[in-house]
């Protein structure tokens, strides 16, 4: 199952529900924050909530999650979930883990994960400019730590990933995804 916090959906006219909040295109018009929930590869829309612009990714999570999974048909359950950066919050994660469901969610970039990031040696090449490498990091605000796996790119090579540029080095592009699966960083 997929989990995504659309960025924004900007109506036109008055619609009902719709407020200033991030825009990226139509700046100081009013939005909407969707939350979208698909399952495999087609993908199936299972669950969707249309949420006011100003409303942050993470808002109404755990109950997003709960409606999805009583959604899903008698005798279908899901064992992993994917996820955008604003459902890498405790309360989130900890509903996710209590339902012993694997997850794969795009790490956010914070202060003390850069920190982190910038001290990491320990990179696998896995074909020229694209690396690997992996770290256990607890974020502000969560129980205990958790594995976050790390893309390094050079920037100019390809756009393999959609990452940031974190340092004062802009030769690399960096993707972190927030994961409990146990395999290889590859």
């Amino acid at each position: 199952m997929s989990c995504d916090a659309f960025s924004v959906a900007g109506p036109y006219g008055k619609q009902e529900g719709a407020w200033l909040g991030y825009n990226p295109k139509k700046h100081l018009r009013p939005s909407h924050h969707p939350l979208i929930a698909t399952l495999g590869a087609r993908p199936w829309v299972v669950n969707t909530w249309l949420r006011s612009g100003n409303t942050s990714s993470a808002r109404g999570a755990e109950g997003f999650l709960d409606e999805t999974l009583a959604l899903l048909p008698t005798g279908m359950s899901i064992n992993s979930l994917r996820a955008d950066s604003g459902f890498g919050l405790e309360p989130f994660l900890k509903k996710v883990e209590d339902r012993k469901l694997e997850y794969v969610i795009s790490a956010r970039f914070t202060k003390g994960l850069k920190n982190l990031v910038a001290s990491v040696t320990d990179w696998r090449e896995l074909e020229p400019g694209i690396a690997v490498s992996e770290v256990m990091f607890q974020a502000q605000g969560w129980s205990r730590a958790r594995r976050v796996v790390l893309v390094r790119q050079h920037a100019k090579d390809r756009d393999f990933i959609r990452g940031k540029e974190l340092f004062d080095d802009p030769a690399y592009l960096y993707q972190g995804i927030l994961t409990s699966r146990a395999d290889a960083p590859e």
